[in-house]
């Protein structure tokens, strides 16, 4: 299970960075403090917020995992056999998710009900 709580952090630790650089990455032209960024910047935070929700998808595997543990009395190695096909799986997902909305990161930018810069 530590290999799906690396995975957790990592893509937590992605979507975190594009958060904090949430000023810094708006365009210039939009005219907010601190911005110093462009459309392709703001387009790239949108990505790295949602590829950062891959998390959610290892967060699905940690409970199985611990499902079939606690309920269903498995061992770690019986468990390792599909291992691999999940972190297959979450991987094809989150890109999948990520770049498929990449016309749309930027798109609302500016208006009332869209602040941030995804």
């Amino acid at each position: 299970y530590h290999q799906m709580v690396i995975g957790i952090s990592f893509f937590d630790c992605i979507s975190s960075l594009a958060y904090a650089l949430v000023g810094v990455m708006a365009p210039v032209e939009e005219g907010f403090y601190q911005s110093h960024g462009n459309r392709t910047t703001c387009s790239l935070q949108g990505f790295m917020i949602q590829l950062g929700l891959t998390s959610v998808f290892y967060n699905l595997c940690l409970m199985i995992y611990f499902y079939l543990v606690i309920r269903h009395n498995w061992k770690e190695r019986q468990f390792r056999k599909y291992l691999k096909a999940m972190h297959v799986v979450v991987a094809l997902v989150g890109l999948s998710l990520a770049f498929a909305a990449i016309p749309h990161y930027g798109a609302q930018f500016g208006t009332l009900t869209h602040i941030l810069c995804s």
